[in-house]
């Protein structure tokens, strides 16, 4: 079954230092662990790498040091 993020949503701004909840649906619940990742642009290293278990959600503070912008993207996937 396909992962799908619920949270954040496209055009969702977030200001930096505070928290916020990723939510996603779809989490096989067999599975333990899933991966979520943020990524800046198009760049393959990631900003944020946490390994969660599959209950389709997860609280994230934002760090104060992230660069300001509107490119930014999250990636939920299974936890080889």
């Amino acid at each position: 079954m396909a992962l799908v993020v619920t949270n954040p949503t496209v055009g969702l701004v977030w200001t930096r230092g505070n928290q916020y909840e990723i939510r996603w649906t779809g989490a096989n619940t067999d599975w333990a662990k899933l991966n979520i990742i943020a990524y800046k642009a198009a760049a393959s290293t990631a900003i944020t790498q946490v390994n969660v278990s599959a209950n389709g959600t997860y609280s994230w503070t934002l760090p104060s040091t992230l660069v300001a912008g509107t490119d930014y993207r999250i990636r939920i996937s299974e936890l080889d």
